[in-house]
């Protein structure tokens, strides 16, 4: 995939947000050109818009939650299916955004590491074990759970969508806070909540269980 090279007057932090944003979205950067200022020159949102084809846009929330639809190498692939490069995008979903009416609760387990595979085995007639550990040692695949809530009157409408998206493929997991990838896909069935009401606003709380195709997030 192509490099996508920021230019501009940037300071020292928003250049490793960009670097840590490139790693997690899986969307190569080069930043060396860019001008390190002690105070914003550049527009910060123009930049991230040109460099996933306006699916960042800043509108005041706390967090922003993002999934890209991926081969099984983890690749981003644009809305038509295709591996994307600088000129072809790829096609990232800012969920909140995209799916009004999603809204996201939790994360669980993105800082986990799967079973080491090592090789292990006792004997009776033996108080040592026999094992095998490899120089370079792999990880089982994790499994995470994502609790989201869909809300108000086109919560199902919205609730089907989601999956209808999700459940196809492999796509990468990664949000504004942590900047850690996933690439996942849905590996059990869903089963959403009974619907519950807060105050005059009804929702429904689904937990997807994402199982990694790695034995760690990255």
């Amino acid at each position: 995939m192509a490099v996508i090279k920021v230019n501009g007057s940037l300071t020292q932090g928003q250049v490793a947000d960009i670097d840590r944003f490139s790693a997690a979205s899986g969307i190569p950067v080069d930043t060396s050109q860019a001008e390190i200022v002690d105070t914003q020159v550049t527009d910060i949102e123009q930049v991230y818009g040109e460099i996933t084809g306006g699916a960042v846009r800043f509108d005041g929330r706390p967090y922003y939650i993002y999934m890209c639809a991926t081969d099984k190498d983890g690749n981003n692939l644009t809305p038509g299916g295709a591996v994307a490069d600088a000129s072809h995008p790829a096609d990232i979903k800012d969920l909140e955004y995209d799916f009004k009416g999603l809204k996201y609760m939790s994360m669980k387990g993105l800082g986990a590491i799967g079973d080491p595979k090592i090789y292990v085995e006792e004997y009776a007639d033996s108080d040592t074990l026999r094992t095998y550990i490899p120089k370079e040692v792999k990880n089982s695949p994790i499994e995470c759970e994502l609790t989201l809530a869909f809300v108000g009157k086109d919560r199902y409408k919205v609730y089907d969508a989601f999956n209808e998206y999700v459940r196809q493929g492999y796509h990468r997991y990664f949000d504004s806070k942590r900047l850690k990838e996933l690439i996942f896909f849905v590996s059990e069935s869903i089963e959403p909540s009974e619907e519950i009401w807060k105050g005059s606003v009804p929702y429904i709380q689904v937990t997807y269980k994402l199982r990694s195709i790695k034995g760690h997030a990255v």
